[in-house]
């Protein structure tokens, strides 16, 4: 999936063939303002996509369905304008869709499946005493289930963080461990 500022969506299918790899165009559509962040979760075959001033959305991901999208949030409700980068967490019971809500600078979590209930939102914060400053303006994210070893037993959330302050230097990326943000969200 690809899309422009003109709020057009591609779906495009790669396919390897005698002459090499090749892409083919299988659906387009497209929503009324600019999109940002989409993901899909493979296992409910659902697109989840961002129009950035305007909702959250879903659709099925399989090119032969239908392009009517439905809203999941609207901005305003638990997300705040610009929805930008998103990823599915595929959990054991259970995926759940991070959202970056950038105008506040926190990310907020969805059920995965419908109704795509919103069960939290989080910011990642300060810490001084290891001089790491909080996430902001974060345009994208990613999000993984595996173990990474003691500090990150459950998977990692990774942020991009749009002003670092500490030190005072382009941005970087903070890395959030899912216990941390399940606890914290009570699921």
């Amino acid at each position: 999936f690809i899309n422009d500022q003109d709020g057009r969506f591609e779906q495009w299918q790669i396919v390897d063939s005698q002459t090499g790899w090749q892409g083919k165009l299988v659906r387009e559509f497209a929503v009324a303002s600019q999109p940002e962040g989409c993901t899909v979760d493979e296992s409910q075959q659902r697109l989840f996509l961002g129009e950035e001033n305007h909702a959250l959305w879903t659709l099925g991901a399989e090119p032969n369905t239908s392009t009517n999208m439905e809203m999941i949030s609207k901005v305003g409700d638990v997300l705040t304008a610009d929805i930008e980068g998103m990823e599915i967490y595929v959990g054991k019971n259970k995926n759940w869709l991070v959202v970056s809500s950038q105008g506040n600078d926190s990310y907020v979590v969805f059920e995965a499946q419908a109704p795509y209930k919103a069960v939290g939102e989080f910011r990642v914060g300060i810490n001084p005493s290891i001089s790491i400053d909080g996430a902001s303006e974060t345009d994208g994210l990613t999000v993984s289930s595996v173990n990474f070893g003691e500090r990150f037993p459950d998977g990692l959330l990774v942020v991009q963080d749009g002003r670092n302050f500490m030190p005072e230097e382009n941005q970087n990326y903070k890395l959030v461990s899912w216990r941390d943000i399940s606890q914290a969200l009570n699921f």
